[in-house]
């Protein structure tokens, strides 16, 4: 007996044509060759169901095109238009396959996905400027007592300011050491194995000397442009910058008198050896007294998007002594040398002048035969008016008499960061505008 295997091919709702479950007919069928394009041989496992028969594939392969052609013309197999099956058919997979294909290529199937796209887009650029801008804009809380006073000009002596007293004592905006305020124990620092001249307290003169020997180990010789200053040089120095700049642009790069960090006797603005060109931290020399300065006690004063917290401008030449193991302490703390001061050792009232107890460590070897005369310096006027000339070069001491250049590694004047994630902000937000626009259009067939 023969039996037939009938295969159905189908189109799913892709256009895709695949084949169906066979329909059978007949129990078994015969054992013979391929006849008239039928196969024979084949035992079927029961009335209705076929197991081993259908066209042979020259025949399978014809009526499959005869089904899938009327379809690609937007017919189905009786003649009818596709849009006349609007529920679907069973020789399609899936109900409504022709209207939901339809739907799927027209703009407002597409649009969706895309605003489901820019949303996750948008959250995601939120969250990452917001994890670059609350760190940047939030300064880290002080770890002593009181806090930090903002950037604003008085003329408070200092406490402590004992000779003794030199890695704790702070001078900044608010806080001086007077005039007659003059470390008895300077010495030349060229001794050390810096060039340039200039002199410095003796306590910082041994880690000095070993510094300069690891700097000039690593290719990289120190040079000074500027150390220690008297209180009537730095007088000299701030008029001239007030005079050729303006007070209020002045005060943002220069110490006024009394409040100069030169005064202690505790710093050097470095330059490589032999020149006298401040460092960055671009340069060799500056990037090896970034990294390393601390661990022979030395810090950079200012670094670089501190102003808030330092009142000074960057400067990535400055550094200041305060011995090993306080310079060690200070930058694994991850504060400014000021935030750590005034939250350790710094014992004055920032608003009467007053001294007040404290809780942080006391500062040690503080006595009354070291205190220098405590008078209050004036303020500077401001000048009436900018002359039309800029002050150029050095004074007898070594400092410079025109204000520093915008520090190297800035980019229009701002921090690189801020500028790519400003950039990064532009690009995507065009790049949302026109996916957008896009989506809208009608496509083109």
């Amino acid at each position: 007996m023969l039996a037939l295997r009938l295969v159905r091919p189908v189109t799913t709702a892709r256009e895709n044509v695949v084949a169906a479950a066979p329909v059978g007919l007949g129990s078994v069928v015969g054992d013979g060759p391929v006849v008239g394009g039928l196969v024979t041989g084949v035992e079927a496992a029961g009335p209705g169901v076929a197991v081993g028969l259908g066209f042979s594939h020259p025949t399978s392969r014809a009526a499959i095109t005869a089904v899938a052609m009327p379809r690609r013309m937007g017919l189905d197999v009786t003649g009818r238009r596709e849009s006349e099956s609007a529920g679907g058919t069973p020789r399609m997979v899936g109900p409504g396959g022709s209207q939901r294909r339809w739907q799927a290529g027209r703009p407002s199937a597409r649009l969706p996905r895309m605003l489901r796209t820019a949303r996750a887009l948008t959250a995601s650029l939120a969250l990452g400027v917001a994890l670059l801008i609350v760190p940047a804009a939030s300064p880290s809380p002080a770890i002593g007592v009181g806090s930090l006073p903002e950037c604003r000009l008085d003329d408070i002596l200092t406490i402590p300011r004992g000779y003794d007293d030199w890695s704790h004592t702070l001078v900044d905006w608010i806080l001086s050491v007077g005039p007659g305020y003059k470390p008895p124990d300077l010495v030349s620092i060229s001794r050390a194995g810096v060039t340039g001249g200039g002199q410095i307290r003796k306590v910082a003169f041994d880690d000095l000397e070993a510094m300069a020997g690891a700097a000039r180990a690593d290719g990289t010789p120190l040079g000074n442009v500027s150390a220690y200053r008297s209180y009537t040089t730095q007088k000299a120095l701030f008029n001239s910058y007030a005079k050729g700049y303006g007070f209020d642009r002045a005060i943002n790069f220069s110490a006024r008198p009394g409040h100069s960090e030169h005064q202690l006797g505790l710093v050097i603005d470095f330059a490589a050896a032999g020149t006298s060109k401040f460092v960055s931290e671009t340069t060799p020399t500056g990037r090896w007294l970034a990294k390393n300065a601390w661990k022979f006690g030395w810090l950079m004063s200012y670094p670089r998007g501190k102003q808030d917290r330092t009142c000074y401008s960057y400067e990535p030449w400055h550094y200041r002594y305060f011995g090993r193991d306080l310079a060690a302490e200070i930058h694994d703390s991850g504060l400014t040398t000021r935030e750590y001061l005034w939250s350790h050792y710094t014992t004055v009232d920032p608003k009467t002048g007053e001294h007040v107890s404290t809780a942080s460590p006391a500062p040690s070897g503080s006595t009354a035969a070291s205190l220098p005369p405590g008078e209050i310096p004036p303020a500077p006027a401001t000048p009436a008016a900018a002359p039309t000339t800029t002050p150029s070069g050095t004074d007898s001491m070594g400092a410079p008499i025109s204000p520093p250049a915008a520090p190297a590694g800035t980019w229009f004047g701002l921090e690189p960061p801020i500028v790519l994630t400003a950039a990064l902000l532009v690009l995507v937000s065009i790049g949302l505008v026109v996916s957008l626009r896009r989506a809208r259009r009608p496509r083109r067939r």
